[in-house]
């Protein structure tokens, strides 16, 4: 694949990453289907880890990560309820309860979970043995009127959209850079011809050839990028069609500019011959 090929795959693939009713699943799609090359690559193993998730081993970046509040289903005064843990009512063995949630699970996943809030824009989410944590915090309390049954995660809409938000800016951002490194390209079309160019130095330079009867290449270096057209003079493409095949009134002008050098050539040679003739016989 080219480059101009290359950057407009790019273009399209930022275009819709800053369209908010476009699929984030979909735009890393389109990143996965870029070439293989160098310029690429970092792109193309982004966005398949993003794509795919994360695994439990592997180091989630930070716009991965969200502070959600703790809910427990807990056993108080012999009545059962469901509400969030306040603050420093949690032991500190209870530390993994506290930490940040990792959003590890697929584009896929993260887009559903938004269809899975609430009217109120919440998602409740099963801490991984919640129930064996809640048996240790037991054992540690030694609190008979209180008994922690398991524990829960809440996820808030704005939360997960922060999340799928982190995930556009990263792109945005390594899609910026791979552009940048593109070489710099400027197309003008002319005459059905194409120009390109590369960076050049910061002289500025025009420079003006004719390269056949009607084209011309006209380049101009400035600021460090360099322009080159090919495309079509007026000005020389009338004088060479004038000289090259005359056609209509500039076809008459040169048969009659030949005709009278013709003519005024004969006359001469006849009067030449006449004025001859005339002095010979005058020496005999």
């Amino acid at each position: 694949m080219n480059d101009e090929t290359l950057r407009k795959r790019l273009e399209k693939i930022e275009h819709d990453t800053l369209a908010d009713n476009v699929s984030l699943a979909s735009i890393l799609l389109q990143c996965l289907a870029l070439p293989e090359q160098p310029n690429t690559t970092g792109l193309r193993v982004w966005a398949r880890r993003e794509h795919d998730g994360y695994g439990q081993d592997d180091q989630e970046p930070p716009h991965r990560r969200v502070d959600a509040a703790v809910l427990t289903d807990v056993i108080e005064l012999g009545h059962g309820v469901r509400r969030q843990v306040g603050p420093g009512e949690l032991p500190p063995t209870s530390s993994p309860l506290t930490e940040p949630v990792p959003l590890i699970e697929s584009v896929y996943e993260l887009e559903a979970l938004l269809a899975r809030t609430d009217d109120d824009g919440r998602l409740v989410i099963p801490v991984d043995r919640g129930d064996d944590i809640a048996q240790i915090i037991n054992t540690v309390r030694r609190d008979p009127t209180r008994q922690y049954v398991t524990f829960y995660r809440l996820l808030t809409d704005p939360q997960i959209r922060a999340v799928l938000h982190g995930i556009r800016t990263d792109l945005i951002d390594r899609v910026t850079k791979v552009t940048a490194d593109l070489p710099d390209l400027t197309i003008n079309h002319s005459g059905g011809n194409h120009g390109s160019s590369r960076d050049a130095g910061p002289t500025d330079v025009s420079i003006s050839h004719n390269t056949g009867p009607v084209n011309y290449i006209t380049t101009h270096v400035a600021g460090g990028n360099a322009t080159t057209t090919l495309g079509t003079d007026p000005a020389i493409a009338k004088s060479t069609e004038e000289e090259l095949a005359p056609t209509g009134w500039a076809w008459v002008k040169k048969f009659a500019k030949n005709t009278w050098g013709f003519l005024g050539t004969l006359a001469g040679i006849i009067v030449a011959f006449v004025a001859v003739m005339t002095w010979h016989p005058w020496h005999h």
